[in-house]
């Protein structure tokens, strides 16, 4: 088995995601992720937090130091908001959907490697599609409401969120 994340955080539900079903489904769909170093980091403890554009409110984001060059093997950090993560109350497989929708930006960066990036909104769809494709819609779609109902989002920000929820919701009904 592959470790995908390492975990520098004090959650250890971070390390169990290395010996799921979900990080094996991810590393078939995406062979590429096996020449990507990605590690687990409070944001507090991150030396990119600043460069990351990381908010007090996130719980997950990612970053690529030079995205602009990408050339295999690269190093990667999801800076995660512990704190948050409590405050929300995310359960493991909403935790898991997080971790699989930022290496899903991971996976675009490593794709494009360092074209032009794609539209935010067409890659956050598309990262979201990663997620149900490895079988953790019904949790990204619980995450994202619970993120909705914050209140803390732009209202740009929250009409895609909004946008996101509904993709995903018939992704579910498509596939139920």
């Amino acid at each position: 088995m592959i470790k995908m994340l390492t975990n520098k955080t004090n959650l250890e539900i971070i390390d169990s995601f290395n010996n799921t079903e979900y990080c094996e489904r991810l590393i078939a769909l995406f062979p590429k992720l096996k020449g990507v170093d990605i590690n687990v980091v409070n944001y507090k403890e991150s030396e990119y937090a600043i460069e990351s554009d990381f908010q007090s409110y996130d719980a997950f984001v990612y970053y690529i130091p030079n995205p602009r060059s990408i050339e295999l093997p690269i190093y990667a950090e999801i800076l995660i908001n512990e704190e948050a993560i409590k405050e929300f109350g995310l359960t493991e497989n909403e935790i898991f959907a997080a971790l699989v929708h930022e290496i899903g930006h991971i996976t675009i960066t490593v794709e494009l490697q360092g074209k032009s990036p794609l539209p935010i909104e067409f890659e956050e769809l598309t990262c979201d599609n990663n997620v149900c494709q490895i079988g953790l819609a019904e949790s990204m779609s619980s995450l994202l409401r619970k993120l909705f109902h914050l209140g803390k989002y732009s209202s740009i920000q929250n009409a895609l969120m909004s946008i996101r929820i509904t993709k995903i919701n018939d992704y579910i009904l498509c596939h139920s």
